[in-house]
Parts: structure tokens; sequence; C-alpha cells
């Protein structure tokens, strides 16, 4: 017989996988030699090999033969430096002798054969004798910097012996591994020692991997079955450790494991486990103040906290096994449950096993926050159906930690009431969750609701918002119905409407607002959910507030000491905005909605009073809106100490938040030049501008707009008037904000003060009565300065006017007024 191949030019299948497999490593010549007689009775054979790899030459010879048993011998083969030599008799009664001898200081030069990539040196020497009837072994093997696949031993050692290995083993020696890598795990060093001790053999083992120390001392004794008596037993990792409380015994035979006094100290507990493990149970297992912190041995990260006792007793056949158990945790705490602000956990259950099934009672305390009870059954392996119900109470306070990282606040009390079907990897939920007179708080936004009446209800995977309720601080309602299929992998997709109606949504020291809402929120709600409808705003008023402008910097690294209420508003709005740019989140909405105002925007303070209305659009997204449109100003006026200036242009936008963006400009001609002063930037920072034609410094320009002539020429009287002005708009001080706290005392819309020339001064005021009247009244010295009026908005454009006096004298007027 003679078999012959190349690797330029494949002659069989085998050739090609061979190379294919073999990484890089050529066959380019190999011949394999054979010879036989008598095939079917005492058969003798002979192979010889020839041929190189690798450019290394390949050779190898054997004789083999069968009578009683198989002999081979003269055993020789070698590849490069790789040589394997040798002898090996196998009897009748299959017991095997001879020595086998491997020597390879490169194993690179058996990957062909191996057909796979091998690294390293290896020698070995293996001696195998069948005295007496028993089968024995010698092993002596030294290795360094083996690889093999995702197997990899910087180092190994291993001088063993052992005899009877079929009936009565038998130990004698030591291996030694340094550095062992498999998958994925690294066993650092490992170390057993073996020693015979009458009919047994004592194993000393140590063992560092992953972190783990592990040390063992035990005595193993052969026989129908064999026993493994564990005198010493400790694993300790991170600061915890485990450790056997008493010698214990393992005896495996018949197909079963049997336990006997195993009982190990974890930490301050203890667990005792007696009894077999089998195609049959018979357990008992104890455990009597476990702390649960001994899971950072397994998994540092995992930081549980509390203690655990448990009893169990289980018996009948594994598939279908019987029995009690209960458990009980004490004060159950981690990261996750802390970083939400959860209380530690008490959970005190029990149950019977009947068939794949145990029954279950357990109550959930989450201190004085809520609790829950569980009733029911569940599978004890993934493939039964779930049968539970919960019912409990929580405290809607539990969700302060989480939601106190914005300065909000939850109130009410949620009582659940849920019926859980299903498998446990796609539970189905039946029941429901309500929220009664309920409270939500957001001061850093201004939003707060109250008497939240909230009503969720389970249909298999899908939650419908039957009835979600509240009310805002003015009195006015919201409400949302919609579904929510519980989908995590597709972004908890849904549909929710939302209906709002007079309902104050914002009321913050900088901006209060009232509107109807009529929006649709689609989509994958946890994750690109589309919000898409109107928002008509009844009314809105911005307060500008005293503050430096937005010109003004703090020099870098200055650190704001005891700041004042507003002054504490407006750093923390700065530092959300800050933490969100930071920030990325995966959510991010899409927005499609229109913000509509007739009229009633106010924007008040340093002077200012102006209406605005209006409509635009907001589109894009969350983190990246596009605003369209503005609202136009409708009429205003910029007070200057008595002096009232009406403004002649005024837009009102928002580029994301709720802080307006201001853009003003009033113009008049004062004394010898033109004024006009214009008001921009947010309504938190506003920057207030004066200018001239011909030119003039700002307090100048003042002057001139106040008293009519050069700030050289004003009496002191007048230059304390001017100093105050010039505080009034560069928010050093409260300028006139004196009229904007009696206007809100008076709790009307519009107040006005002229200081009327020679007749004296005028004092005005009006409030509107619905979105486009407004009722006004005014007097002043004389008795023919008073007057009542009623304003009537017809269009965005036409303002019809009435005015009747004390004297019965009436008017009407029609105001046109468009901007270019």
């Amino acid at each position: 017989m003679k078999a012959t191949g190349s690797a330029d030019k494949p002659n069989s299948d085998f050739e090609a996988l061979l190379e294919g497999a073999l990484d890089g490593h050529a066959i380019q010549k190999l011949a394999l030699h054979g010879a036989a007689r008598d095939l079917t009775g005492a058969l003798a054979a002979t192979a010889t090999l020839d041929g190189a790899i690798d450019g290394s030459p390949a050779r190898g010879k054997l004789n083999a033969r069968k009578d009683a048993g198989w002999t081979i011998d003269n055993l020789d083969l070698s590849v490069g430096r790789a040589a394997l030599h040798g002898a090996l008799t196998l009897d009748a009664q299959n017991l095997a002798s001879g020595r086998l001898s491997l020597a390879a200081p490169d194993l690179d030069d058996l990957s062909a054969l191996a057909l796979r990539k091998l690294s390293g040196a290896l020698k070995a020497d293996i001696i195998l004798d069948a005295a007496q009837g028993t089968q024995n072994i010698s092993i002596d093997a030294q290795g360094a910097r083996i690889r093999a696949a995702d197997t990899t031993i910087e180092k190994l050692s291993a001088k063993l012996s052992g005899h009877d290995l079929l009936r009565r083993p038998a130990l004698d020696g030591n291996i030694a591994v340094d550095a062992l890598h498999v998958g994925g795990k690294t066993i650092s060093k490992a170390r057993l020692t073996a020693t015979p001790a009458g009919a047994a053999t004592a194993l000393d083992l140590a063992v560092d991997a992953e972190g783990f120390a592990i040390a063992s001392r035990a005595a193993l004794t052969p026989g129908e079955k064999t026993r493994l008596d564990i005198k010493t037993l400790s694993a300790q990792r991170a600061g915890k450790r485990i450790a056997l409380a008493a010698p214990a015994s393992v005896t495996l035979g018949g197909g079963a494991v049997e336990l006997k006094g195993v009982a190990l100290a974890v930490g301050a507990g203890r667990l005792d486990i007696d009894g077999t493990i089998g195609e049959r149970l018979d357990l008992t297992a104890r455990a009597r103040s476990v702390p649960l912190s001994i899971a950072a041995i397994a998994d540092a990260s995992l930081a549980l906290e509390g203690a655990l006792d448990a009893e169990a007793r289980i018996t009948g056949d594994k598939k279908a096994p019987s029995g009690d158990w209960k458990i009980k945790i004490a004060k159950l705490s981690a990261p996750q449950l802390r970083g939400n602000g959860l209380p530690p956990l008490d959970i005190a259950a029990n149950g019977a096993l009947a068939g794949a099934r145990t029954s279950l009672d357990a109550t959930i305390a989450l201190g004085a926050g809520g609790r829950f009870a569980i009733t029911g059954s569940a599978p004890i392996d993934a493939a039964g159906a779930l049968d539970l119900k919960v019912k409990g109470e929580a405290d809607a306070k539990l969700a302060d930690t989480a939601l106190s990282v914005n300065g909000q606040s939850l109130r009410g009390k949620a009582n659940v009431d849920l019926r859980i079907a299903g498998s446990v990897a796609a539970p189905a939920i039946e029941g429901g969750v309500t929220l009664a007179n309920g409270s939500f708080a957001d001061p850093l936004n201004g939003v707060y609701l109250d008497h939240i009446d909230a009503k969720l209800d389970g249909h298999g995977r899908e939650i419908a918002i039957t009835r979600l309720t509240a009310l805002t601080k003015n009195g006015g309602q919201i409400a949302a119905t919609g579904k929510i299929a519980v989908e995590p992998q597709a972004g908890m997709p849904g549909a929710i409407r939302i209906k709002a109606k007079n309902a104050q949504l914002v009321s913050s020291d900088l901006v209060s607002a009232t509107a109807d809402l009529d929006l649709d929120i689609g989509g994958p709600l946890a994750r690109s959910p589309k919000v898409a409808g109107r928002v008509t705003l009844t009314t809105m008023e911005v307060n500008v507030p005293d503050r430096l402008p937005a010109s003004f910097q703090a020099p870098r690294g200055a650190v704001h000491i005891s700041p004042r209420a507003f002054a504490k508003e407006m750093l923390a709005l700065e530092a959300k905005e800050k933490a969100r740019a930071a920030k990325h989140s995966p959510f991010d909405a899409t927005i499609d909605l229109t913000l509509a105002a007739p009229n009633r925007i106010f924007v008040r303070g340093r002077g200012i009073d102006a209406e605005f209305g209006g409509e635009l659009k907001l589109n894009g997204t969350i983190q990246k809106p596009a605003v369209n449109g503005a609202f136009e100003l409708r009429r205003g006026k910029l007070q200057l100490l008595t002096q009232r200036i009406d403004l002649t242009r005024g837009k009102l936008s928002f580029a994301g938040g709720l802080v307006p963006q201001l853009d003003f400009a009033a113009e008049t001609t004062a004394s010898d030049v033109t004024a006009k002063i214009t008001v921009s930037g947010p309504a938190s920072l506003p920057n207030f501008s004066f200018s001239s034609s011909p030119e003039l410094p700002q307090d100048e320009v003042l002057s001139r707009l106040l008293f009519a002539k050069a700030s050289g020429s004003l009496s002191a009287f007048q230059a304390v008037q001017l100093a105050t002005a010039l505080a009034q708009f560069s928010g050093a001080g409260t300028g006139v904000d004196a009229f904007e706290k009696m206007r809100k005392a008076l709790g009307v819309d519009s107040l006005d003060l002229e200081a009327g020339g020679s007749s004296g001064p005028t004092v005005g005021a009006s409030r509107y009565i619905s979105d486009n009247i407004s009722v006004g009244v005014r007097t002043g010295a004389k008795p023919e300065q008073t007057a009542v009026s009623v304003g009537v908005d017809v269009t965005k454009n036409v303002r019809v006017k009435g005015e009747t006096k004390v004297d019965g004298k009436s008017s009407l007027g029609v105001g046109v007024e468009w901007e270019y």
C-alpha cells in the first residue's frame, strides 16, 4: 500500500482540507508506505513516512502486530526537531504496558499533523505497566509557553504516578501550572500534591484564579463508591471569605452525589447542606444570617447589602421535585436601589414544590414607603407559565431621589393590583395601578400639578392610560389617555393624547403662562417619539428681572456667594443646561408644534410694559429645535422715570427652553436729538442700548429723553433721577420697578404714569376681561382728566377704543398699525 501527496498539486480532498487547516504550513512532499499480512488472523503490519513539512524533514516508522492483544513497537516519528519514540502493548484485558517519549523544542513542528496552530516547548515521558493485573501509569512532563487554539500555559510541570487506576486509584506526585488561560479565564497559579495515605490518597490543592485564592485539603478513597473527605476548604476574594466550618464528605457513585456534613462559614453566617443529588433528590439546606455582601466574591460590582435566612427540604424526582421552602431577606439593598433613592427592602417568602412548579406567598416591604404581597405559583424553570397576583401600595415620594436631580418632587399614594401570566421571558400583565390625589412640583421650571388622578390598566403586553388628570396652579385641567406596548426592544411604542384647558403650565419668577393644549405623542416613546399638536396661549407674562446686563461676564473662577432666590434659580437653570449639553442622550423626540397667542403675552420689568401676539412653529427635534415665526408687538411702552416712550418695534421668540428672546426698539425726538432705545437678548439677561442722531453718550441721550436738556444743565434732583434711570437699565438698581409692584398689587394688566406737562400728572390702568376686550380707567389732577375706556382688538392690526369722561363727553377712535 502506498499514498503520496504534494502541496503544490493536491490530489485529494483530504490534502486540500489539510493545507487549509495549517494556517500557512505547507507539505512540500509526504509519502506513506505500508505493508500488512494475515489481515483476518494474526495481523502483522509495518509503515514508514517520508517527506517534508515547511522545509523540515518528516520521518516515521512503526511495527504493529495482533495476537491475544496488540503490540506496537519500534515507533519512531520525527518532524523537524519534534520526535516521538516508544513501544506499547495492550493485553487481552485491555491493560497497557510500554513507554512513550515526546521531545518537542518547538511544537509548531507538529501543527500540520495536529491540524491546528501549536507553539511552545513540551517534553514528556509516559510509562505504563499492568503488573499484577492493575493499570499503573507514571508521567513526567515539562512544558513552557504552550499555545493551542484559545488555550495557553506559560509553564507546566508534572511528576505523577497512579496505581490501579481502573479499580481503586491511588495517586502520588504533583502537578504545577502557571498562567493558564482558557475560555477567556485566567488561572494564575495551580498546585496539586497527591500523597498515598493507606487506602486513600491525600490531596492538597492551591489555586489562584481571577482574584480568587482557593485552598483545600482532602482525602480520596476509591471503591464501589468514591468518597472525598474534605478536611479544609476556603475561597477568598476582594476581602470576602467562604470556608468549610467542619470536615465534610462527598460520595460519588450510582449516578448520584451524596453530601454529608457540608457546612460553610459565609462571613458571619452559615450554610448547611446534607442529602443526595441525582435522579432522585433527598436534600436539606439551611442558611442562617448569610450576609448578601458575600456576592462580591463572585462579582464585585454587585455590592449587595442585607442578610439571608432560608430553609428548604427537597425530595422526589429531579424533574418533578416536592418539598417546602422559605426565605427571609432583611435590609436588602443594591447600587440600583440606592441610586434610585429606594430604601432597603425586607422580603419574606415561602412555598411548596409540586411537579415542576412552586407555590409562592411573599411580602416585600419598602420601609415606610410601601408594601407589596405576591401570591400564586411559578415554574421552577423558564418553560412554564406564571400565575401570580401582586397587590400593594407605594408612596410616590420613593421617586424623589431620581427626580431631585432636576429639582422635582412627586407626592401621592400608588395602589397596585396586578395579575401576571405568560412566560418568564414574555409576561402578560392584567390589572391596574392607580394614583389618587397626587402632586408634582418642578420649581426650577415653574411647573406645578395638583390633584393628580391616574389609572393604568394592563392588558397582556399592553398598558392603557385609562385615566390621567391633574389641576394646575390656577385650577386649569390637564388630561391624558393612550396606550403603551410593553416592548423594550422596540422602544416602548405607544400613542398618547394630551389635552388641557386654561392650564397654568409655567409659574415662575421669570415666566408665567396659561394655555390650552391639544397634543399627540406617538411612536417609540422611550427612544424617539413624535410630539405634534397645538398650544394656544391664553395669557403669558414674562418678567424682566433686576439683573446685570448680558454683556457682563463674571471673572473666570468666580463663585457666587449667598445668592438670593432669583439668582439661585438662574444658577440652577444654567447648571441644568450645562449638564444636559454635556450628556449625550439616546432619547430625542421629533416635534411638530404650533404655538398660538392672539394677544395677552406681556413683557414687563425694567421699565418695559409691552403686549405681544401671533403664532410660531416648532419643528426639528428636542435636542435641535427649529423655530419659525415670532410673537409680534401689539402695543408697548418703555417707562423712563415719569416719561413714557412707545415701542415702535418688538418681537418675542423662543430659541429653546422657557426663557424667551427679546428684540425691542423705541424711537422718539427729544430736545435737539432723535433718540433710539433697543432691548435684546434673553429675558433673564436683557441688554439695553441707547443711541441718538447726532451721536451722543448714553447718559446724554437719557438726559435729553427725561429732561429735554444736556446733563450738564441738570439740577441736583434731576441728576439723581438720571443716575436712577442709568441704574435701572444697567441692572445695578431697581429703577422704576416700584410701578411694577404697584401694578401687581392692583391686579391690572397695564399701569401708566405720565407727567402731563402743565396739566399735571395722570395715572391710567387697564385689564383684559376676555381674549380681545379690555377695560381701563384714567385719572389726573383735574376732573376733566378722569375717564373710563373700553378697547376691542378687532383683528391683529385693527383696534377700536371708546372713552367716556366724567363730564359725560365721549369719544371713539380706530387705530390701524402695520410694521414695515
